[in-house]
Parts: C-alpha cells; sequence; structure tokens
C-alpha cells in the first residue's frame, strides 16, 4: 500500500501511521486514556476519539505536525466513533453518562452537543456522514437484563437527528457506511441475553 494512513488504538492511546513505505508512532499528549476512532481528511488534517480513564470524553487534533487535546463540551461520556466531511464539519458519537447516546459536532471553531433522542441505556458505535444533510448513526440500547440490547439507528436529514425503527431486534449494531442518499450498511452482532 502507499499513501499516508493513520490508526488508532485501544487501551492505551496509541497512534501510527503508514508514511508509504512503513508504520510509525506518533506521540500522543496523554496517557491516562484510550482511542476508538480516528478519521483524516488530509495529511494535515484529522481527528482522532475515545475516552478518558477517568470516564470524560477525549478528542484529539491533528494539524499537520503533532496531534493535541481539544475540550470536550461534556464532561462524563465516551467517544466510540468520528466522522469528518470537511475541516468545518466533523461528528462524533457515544455515550454520555449515565447512558444516552451522545453527539457532537466541529463547526471549525468548536465542538458542541448536538441533541439526539434521549433513550436511556442508548450508546451510539459509529456514524456515517454522506454530506451536511444526510448521515446515520448506529449502536445499541439497553432492554432489560433478560431482553439484552436492540439495535438504535438514528438518522441526520440536516436539522436534527431522528431515531429509526430497526427491521431486527436482540442485535448491536457497531458500525454503518453510507455509500449513496438512498444506501447504507450497517453491521453487528447478536447480543440477546434471554436466548443465550
Amino acid at each position: 500500500a502507499t499513501g499516508y494512513t493513520w490508526a488508532a488504538g485501544v487501551d492505551t492511546p496509541e497512534v501510527v501511521h503508514w508514511n508509504g513505505s512503513e508504520w510509525l508512532t506518533a506521540t500522543v499528549p496523554v496517557t491516562d486514556a484510550y482511542l476508538n476512532s480516528i478519521t483524516m481528511a488530509s495529511a494535515n488534517d484529522g481527528w482522532a476519539v475515545g475516552g478518558y480513564q477517568n470516564g470524560s470524553p477525549l478528542l484529539l487534533n491533528w494539524a499537520g505536525s503533532a496531534w493535541h487535546v481539544v475540550t470536550s463540551p461534556i464532561t462524563s461520556g465516551s467517544l466510540n466513533a468520528v466522522s469528518m466531511l470537511s475541516s468545518t464539519d466533523v461528528w462524533a458519537v457515544g455515550y454520555k453518562a449515565p447512558s444516552y447516546p451522545l453527539i457532537l459536532h466541529w463547526n471549525g471553531g468548536l465542538w458542541t452537543e448536538v441533541p439526539a433522542p434521549a433513550i436511556s441505556g442508548g450508546v451510539l458505535n459509529s456514524i456515517s456522514m454522506i454530506s451536511p444533510t444526510l448521515g446515520w448513526a448506529v449502536g445499541s440500547k439497553f432492554i432489560s437484563p433478560w431482553d439484552g440490547y436492540d439495535p438504535l439507528l438514528f438518522s441526520w436529514d440536516g436539522a436534527q437527528w431522528t431515531e429509526v425503527s430497526s427491521p431486527i431486534t436482540g442485535f448491536i449494531l457497531n458500525s454503518v457506511k453510507m455509500v449513496s442518499p438512498r444506501e447504507a450498511w450497517a453491521v453487528g452482532g447478536y447480543n440477546d441475553s434471554s436466548k443465550s
């Protein structure tokens, strides 16, 4: 493979990048944290997200020479995925305490929380944006100790996030990808404790 590629890890905040011939480690300005997702618009512009071990979200920005921490508007929770349309249009999803879906947006100068359906036990694991007015976020919502989890699907129309019903139950959705305004794919796994 050729080009400039980045990858981020969990458990400890590790970031590595491919420079066209080898993988190299990058310095991360935090130690008490983990990273779940990374997105790069170019070799000089990208974001990585995760959380601190103390239970607060972590946002890291790459501006071409170093990673640096950017303040989160939420002090309790974690971020699981990030999607970048441009340097002024970035989305991140996860959960906020005690357990509600969390959606953040970067406008080029500030991260803000975007209202999401307040679903108790909800967690968002992935987000895919195809334009500023169209995107999907997926995850799971806790039903009960007996019924486990059901999929969680949110749709963005440019103005608000809306929950969309799932055709399946007993599953956690881990990833989503939009390929056109009329086509999106999501994957996950079975997680219904009542049938285990």
